[in-house]
């Protein structure tokens, strides 16, 4: 796969994440982190770890960065027009807590 093929499917949720009740993009994976991030990112379900290098090319990354920690905070979170006001808080306590 070419890089502009590799930066159009890095956005796109193919990836099924939380037993499969979800699609994320692979810029929403990361190889370990230490908390739960949800719904903002996830780690990279065990059944892909054989595909790490393809996912990595459309964008996972080993652990999230404080860059990705503030952008998660910047992102309205609407799934199914239903508001995750209060996962989102949590959330976001825990990364005050990380960084």
């Amino acid at each position: 796969m070419n890089s502009a093929q590799a930066k159009e499917l890095s956005h796109l949720a193919l990836i099924p994440v939380a037993n499969g009740t979800r699609l994320v993009p692979p810029s929403s994976l990361y190889v370990r982190l230490r908390d739960d991030l949800s719904p903002f990112a996830f780690e990279l379900p065990t059944a892909l770890v054989g595909r790490s290098n393809t996912l990595q090319e459309l964008g996972m990354e080993a652990a999230p960065s404080a860059a990705d920690l503030i952008s998660f905070l910047k992102v309205p979170y609407l799934s199914s027009g239903h508001s995750r006001a209060g996962r989102r808080a949590s959330t976001v306590l825990d990364m005050q807590v990380l960084t």
